[in-house]
């Protein structure tokens, strides 16, 4: 009888220790995604600008950056159980061209700004993505609270401290076209939003966001390789090449596979982290990635003037993200206490209750 109750006894504290073992399981896991997460932006941010740097034109470096970026999804994607090109209901051909026609806008517009701002700048500008969000939502019917729109006033002061700190001067065309990639950036994840919405409505298979980025990177990379050809990229690029060193045209070969697959592991490590994180806490871990990368990629690496100025700028942005963050997410608890949930036509973009639930409601990035 001893020997049972001591059996029992056992096995009644090896199932309390289950949970804990899985909880620390998934912390660790947890950890692991963040660590590759911040490491691939962080490097990607310097690649970048090193194989910006190396290259005859800004249009080969993306035309480079989406081909392997497209192989590595190509390669990766299919034995993880995702498909390519994926066709549903709620993803039809001319929401996939619009996807990355938009995508395309974002990725040339970026690059385009970084020949004319630090990228601790164009981060930083990056980081006022909810000032965009509320812009383009509201103009969609989309209605915020007072806590919601007071969190904007940081972001915008920071924003203009940020800019009227540069010590090379304000530079109108960089400024505008990284706007310009912010906004580009958020219309890419409401259409990639409303189509996974759509496909879980459907009778088939729903879309899985890898599903959709790759097909905005494919998309993207079919509509800029005529236009590459047609104004003289290959010429250009192969002559290039051909008449550099060899030492170099290994730089460029080395820097432009790391730079695909970067940005390919950083949108993975990403997914992982928002489906890892409530959305606040998935806010505040990418408000401090963004901070890194700021301080890494564009101050440390690059060698950026941190003026006093343009850190409190930084400090603004990134406190008021958090501080977005943190009001969308007491201004979602409060209207799902009252019951209430406002749609939109179906014509328009999306349910305000999907609004709230993706991660582009708090500001946070699938393609930055």
């Amino acid at each position: 009888m001893a020997t049972e109750r001591d059996g029992r006894e056992a096995q009644e504290r090896t199932s309390k220790l289950v949970p804990e073992v899985k909880a620390s399981g998934t912390n660790f896991w947890m950890i692991v995604i963040v660590a590759i997460w911040f490491s691939s932006s962080i490097v990607f941010n310097v690649t970048a600008q090193m194989l910006l740097r190396n290259l005859p034109s800004a249009e080969d470096m993306t035309i480079i950056e989406l081909m392997v970026t497209v192989l590595v999804g190509a390669l990766t994607l299919p034995p993880r159980g995702h498909r390519l090109l994926a066709k549903e209901d709620g993803f039809p051909l001319k929401s996939s061209f619009s996807l990355g026609l938009l995508h395309l806008f974002n990725c040339r517009s970026f690059v385009y700004s970084l020949q004319f701002i630090p990228t601790s700048l164009a981060q930083t500008i990056r980081a006022t993505n909810p000032v965009w969000v509320v812009l383009l939502t509201f103009a969609l019917g989309a209605r915020y609270g007072l806590l919601v729109l007071c969190s904007l006033l940081p972001l915008v002061g920071g924003f203009a401290l940020a800019v009227g700190a540069e010590p090379s001067g304000f530079e109108p065309q960089g400024i505008l076209a990284a706007v310009l990639s912010v906004n580009a950036q958020v219309c890419v994840n409401l259409l990639g939003q409303r189509c996974m919405a759509r496909s879980r409505e459907g009778s088939g298979r729903a879309l899985h966001a890898f599903e959709v980025q790759f097909n905005s990177c494919f998309f993207a990379l079919c509509i800029l390789v005529p236009i590459w050809l047609m104004g003289g990229g290959a010429s250009r690029l192969l002559g290039f090449l051909s008449v550099v060193d060899d030492q170099l045209r290994n730089r460029i070969l080395v820097l432009s596979l790391a730079d695909g697959f970067l940005y390919f592991t950083e949108q993975s490590a990403s997914f992982a982290a928002l489906n890892s994180f409530r959305p606040l806490n998935f806010a505040v871990v990418d408000t401090l990635r963004r901070l890194l990368i700021v301080l890494v990629a564009g101050f440390w690496v690059q060698g950026s003037a941190l003026s006093a100025s343009s850190a409190l700028g930084v400090l603004l942005v990134l406190t008021g993200g958090v501080w977005f963050a943190y009001a969308r997410d007491r201004e979602d608890q409060r209207r799902t206490l009252e019951k209430q949930d406002w749609p939109l036509p179906r014509s328009g973009v999306m349910t305000i209750s999907a609004l709230r639930s993706s991660p582009l409601a708090l500001g946070c990035s699938q393609f930055g």
